[in-house]
């Protein structure tokens, strides 16, 4: 993959975080399952983007082939 194949992925991953963290920050006093989850799953999202900021790395070095 090229360049802007990874930043497409983390924009669009980046993208989804931001929409969780609005729902997070409405039903934060409302419903605190929902809350919970959508930290939860922001922060695995944190973690999905560091991963595919290696793997791009690795990718440019060409020890992604």
């Amino acid at each position: 993959m090229d360049a802007k194949d990874w930043a497409k992925m983390a924009d669009m991953i980046a993208q989804i975080r931001n929409r969780l963290y609005k729902i997070q920050s409405k039903h934060e006093y409302i419903d605190t399952e929902v809350y919970l989850k959508s930290i939860l799953t922001r922060e695995y999202l944190v973690l999905a983007l560091e991963n595919i900021d290696q793997l791009a790395r690795w990718d440019n070095s060409g020890l992604l082939q």
